[in-house]
């Protein structure tokens, strides 16, 4: 076999077969499905998830809106989608940031110094301070 083939059987076990006669035989036992296996950090879009596309006279356009000349390059197309993917990615890990939030945290920042709580020497009070008017780091349970 030059490429690896994998298996899942329907308790959730994956393997690779290790030659073309195992794995075809796979293909047909009960319980058995073929898959796909990507790397943990891959981006996996199924098909049924693509908006649908129509042919125009000029162009193919996409039931979401998006339009593109019926003589563009699929290459062009696929290098526009990943700098979307690209952005998509960022703003997941990187969300815009509530401003109404920031300026209370402002406010809590002030009040603590007008209450003494924000020196260096009070950092455990200050700290306390923002976590009991609910101020929270995302992952600190970790």
């Amino acid at each position: 076999m030059s490429e690896s083939r994998y298996f899942q059987y329907e308790n959730g076990c994956v393997v690779t077969p290790r030659s073309s006669d195992v794995a075809d035989s796979h293909v047909s036992a009960p319980g058995w499905t073929e898959v796909q296996v990507v790397p943990l950090d891959a981006i996996v879009i199924q098909r049924d998830e693509l908006p649908e596309v129509k042919r125009r006279s000029t162009h193919v356009t996409t039931s979401t809106g998006c339009s593109w000349p019926i003589s563009t390059e699929a290459e062009t197309v696929y290098g526009r989608a990943l700098e979307h993917l690209a952005v998509a990615a960022y703003l997941s890990e990187n969300p815009p940031v509530d401003e109404a939030q920031v300026k209370a945290l402002n406010a809590l920042i002030v009040n603590a110094v007008t209450l003494g709580l924000a020196s260096v020497d009070a950092a455990r009070g200050f700290e306390e301070y923002l976590v009991r008017n609910g101020v929270t780091v995302k992952g600190a349970d970790r």
